[in-house]
């Protein structure tokens, strides 16, 4: 027991000895005080303001550091007193004006470090957790209507990657209301951090220094860049486009998340290059491995389908931005804003968007309503994507996964349902070559033998392979499906247009 007792003084004495903690006597700081207030009074000047600042400062004379550093400002409008004032303003409890300061101080520090100037002044608020969840649901409402709602259910239950009972709505409000340490929204112009205890670190609270409120700034480092990319390319609009293909949203949200974690990582650490993704990537596939454990109960109980395509923007659109910028400019992210990744495939391999030669593939629905009896009604039509692909294989635990997603070219699904609320889907796929459409094919065929032992419904799943395309249909009857087959052999998928 000694040898810990022995420790945790070593331990005391090395954090005193590094401690810049000055013992002098009251009287001598006193002393020192009154004199550098009599200069500054009698000479009024910034190096004089600034000097009775500092000196108040590191002796935690919080009244008398914030009086001349504000006097500075008189002087000099200095980004050096609005770094000093937030924490000396909140030890005083004037925690709305220390906010406007912090917010002041990344505002000023974020241009330096992005190569874009704000065109106009960002509104900053704050609000509580139970705020948000007031906000979280007008949203909601106002997004996901009934029927959008049913929809995405119909789509996620459809391919098994949901269980039927979940309240999506519900759910997703309680998810983001815990995740969310602060938002940008793009309708109002405005941007709020979430409030919560200030907590101090053990080094502060031992030798009763002021919080650090680095955490505060990295949260609006990252939403104070999304009012930057909105000022400069209109991120309403953007989204708006891409709104009506799934896998296209997720690729733009990866570029926008990526781009505020980057420049979030920068403005709390230093300048990050290429040469530093194997390091990110060990280090966010450790968080990625503790996610369940360590992001909340809401996080930990969400659905494979939902956590990943939560954490992928920050995490995967990260990689994608580091990837593409060169030479240290932002000038091929900001360039990247109007030439978008078409697809998660892009943002999962960077290479594959620089070269610009692999786009995705798509084609036009054909009408099956002469096959289909009327009772089936479609409730969804979108893309899977690279990373739908992937989730979906994972969530069944099939080996190798990632190695059966990649090489996909382009598809699209729908899934229809009857009034008995039964649902129904058809998936058609296009691969980068036949062996890679195989490698899909065998996983495919994997899951549904491995799953049809417990679930009944995947025994009725008929995949179909033609070279490069590999068709799914699940749920119809065996009448229906010789009709439904022939009819997609027919389709042909085609580039984007440009």
């Amino acid at each position: 027991m000694w040898q810990k007792n022995v420790f945790f003084f070593y331990i005391i004495m090395n954090m005193l000895l590094l401690s810049p903690v000055v013992f002098s006597q009251d009287s001598t700081i006193e002393e020192l005080l009154e004199n550098a207030m009599n200069e500054a009074e009698l000479n009024p000047s910034y190096q004089n303001y600034w000097k009775m600042a500092t000196l108040a400062d590191n002796h935690n004379k919080n009244k008398l550091a914030e009086k001349y550093y504000k006097a500075c400002l008189e002087y000099k409008d200095s980004l050096e007193i609005y770094k000093k004032l937030p924490p000396i303003l909140e030890a005083l409890g004037k925690d709305k004006e220390a906010w406007k300061y912090r917010v002041e101080r990344v505002r000023r520090e974020l241009p330096l470090r992005r190569d874009l100037s704000f065109q106009k002044e960002v509104e900053a608020g704050v609000k509580t957790r139970e705020e948000l969840k007031s906000f979280l649901l007008e949203e909601l409402e106002k997004e996901m209507s009934p029927e959008t709602v049913s929809s995405l259910k119909d789509t996620l239950v459809a391919f098994k990657l949901i269980p039927e009972s979940l309240d999506l709505k519900s759910f997703y409000t309680k998810l983001l209301t815990e995740q969310i340490g602060g938002f940008y929204n793009p309708e109002s112009k405005r941007l709020y951090l979430i409030s919560q205890a200030k907590k101090k670190s053990l080094w502060s609270r031992l030798f009763k220094s002021r919080r650090d409120d680095a955490e505060d700034r990295m949260v609006l480092a990252h939403e104070m860049t999304h009012a930057l990319q909105d000022q400069h390319f209109d991120l309403l609009s953007l989204q708006k486009a891409q709104s009506s293909n799934d896998d296209k949203s997720l690729a733009l949200t990866s570029l926008i998340e990526g781009d505020a974690t980057l420049l979030m990582l920068e403005y709390s650490g230093g300048k990050l290059s290429a040469e530093d993704l194997p390091a990110y990537r060990m280090a966010f596939g450790l968080l990625s491995f503790l996610s369940p454990y360590i992001g909340g109960k809401e996080l930990a109980a969400a659905p494979m389908i939902i956590r990943e395509s939560l954490l992928f923007p920050y995490q995967e659109g990260f990689f994608f931005c580091l990837s593409i910028r060169q030479s240290n400019s932002w000038e091929n992210i900001d360039r990247a804003y109007q030439n978008l990744p078409a697809s998660t495939e892009h943002i999962l391999h960077p290479k594959k968007y620089l070269e610009g030669n692999d786009p995705p593939l798509d084609f036009a629905w054909p009408d099956l309503s002469l096959f289909l009896s009327k009772e089936w009604q479609a409730s969804s039509c979108n893309v899977m994507g690279e990373l739908g692909c992937r989730i979906f294989l994972a969530e069944k635990k099939v080996p190798r996964h990632k190695n059966a997603a990649q090489g996909w070219g382009g598809d699209r699904y729908t899934v229809y349902r009857n009034p008995k609320g039964e649902l129904a889907l058809i998936w058609l796929s296009v691969w980068d070559s036949e062996k890679d459409a195989d490698e899909f094919k065998k996983g495919y065929e994997y899951l549904i033998t491995q799953k049809s032992l417990s679930d009944k419904s995947f025994s009725r799943t008929h995949l179909v392979r033609w070279g490069n395309r590999i068709l799914v249909v699940e749920g119809f009857s065996e009448g229906m499906l010789s009709p439904i087959v022939k009819e997609m052999e027919k389709v042909t998928f085609m580039p984007p247009e440009k």
